[in-house]
């Protein structure tokens, strides 16, 4: 099998020609990152500076820390259920009767 696919590998890269380095010129990539910047600059002024945005930010907050919550409680119970030996509760429930 992985004699197979390394014959693959040398006919796909014998087949490809020659590999080129970048397609795109440096000076679009700093239009690309210029682009990037003022988006995530605008992202930064509307999260902080408006009303609408400190809202999203308390709402997305608070959807995070809802499940997380309800996991760690899962996860609690799950452990105390798992390290509690089941004599004991056998033990509690031949006391009760």
């Amino acid at each position: 099998m992985m004699t197979s696919l390394h014959s693959l590998g040398l006919a796909l890269l014998a087949a490809g020609g020659a590999v080129r380095e970048s397609a795109i010129s440096p000076a679009e990539w700093a239009g690309t990152g210029l682009v990037v910047g003022l988006l995530l600059a605008g992202m930064f002024v509307f999260l902080y500076m408006t009303r609408t945005g400190v809202i999203a930010r308390a709402t997305t907050k608070e959807a995070v820390r809802q499940p997380v919550f309800l996991l760690l409680l899962g996860l609690g119970t799950l452990l105390l259920v798992i390290n509690v030996p089941p004599s004991l509760f056998l033990h509690v429930l031949e006391n009760l009767y």
